[in-house]
């Protein structure tokens, strides 16, 4: 979900552009104790594009924008990068990344702000998040080829929460740690 589908254009090798669409997995109050009363966030598409950067074969440049997300349809975000992979051995591929989500005040508001409806049904104050950084982040993974076709993957990822989101009154870890194991399968 987080690449979404999508077309890239014809372009120079160093550089990767297009449109795309994604989805937004929306929230479901019963999710966590801290989202009581906050109501769900549908899950909903995303239209947007991208434009990638190869400084060299092992470095790169990410961005791109999506708009679409929240209950009202209208809250954006804008993703910037830098990573690392290479092939370490025949068998392995490593990389590493860097980056930060800057997102406007319809999502910052969709997902961290309280309306008076939702401070009345989850005891929260009214609170009416400004846009801005909603996080930076930094990611690490290693990747096994078992064959042509199969290859096992072990990512982490830490963020840290910035501003507003981090001052949200439904947040309750600002350096949250997320892993991922994944089976894959080329054809």
């Amino acid at each position: 979900t987080g690449n979404g589908v999508g077309y890239k254009f014809d372009s120079p090798p160093d550089m990767q552009y297009g449109l795309r669409v994604t989805v937004d997995l929306g929230r479901d109050e019963g999710d966590a104790k801290a989202l009581a009363g906050m109501g769900d966030i549908d899950l909903r598409p995303e239209f947007g594009g991208f434009f990638n950067y190869f400084i060299t074969k092992e470095w790169f440049l990410t961005t791109s924008y999506r708009y679409g997300a929240g209950n009202d349809r209208n809250g954006s975000q804008t993703d910037i990068g830098i990573g690392w992979s290479t092939q370490l051995t025949p068998q392995w591929r490593g990389a590493l990344g860097a980056a930060a989500t800057y997102v406007d005040s319809n999502y910052m508001q969709a997902f961290y702000g309280v309306t008076p409806q939702q401070s009345a049904r989850s005891g929260y104050a009214v609170y009416t998040p400004a846009g801005g950084w909603r996080d930076v982040r930094g990611n690490a993974s290693l990747t096994y080829f078992f064959n042509r076709e199969w290859s096992l993957t072990g990512a982490v990822t830490v963020r840290a929460l910035q501003g507003d989101v981090k001052r949200s009154p439904i947040v309750d870890e600002d350096v949250p740690v997320a892993g991922l194991l994944a089976l894959g399968y080329s054809f």
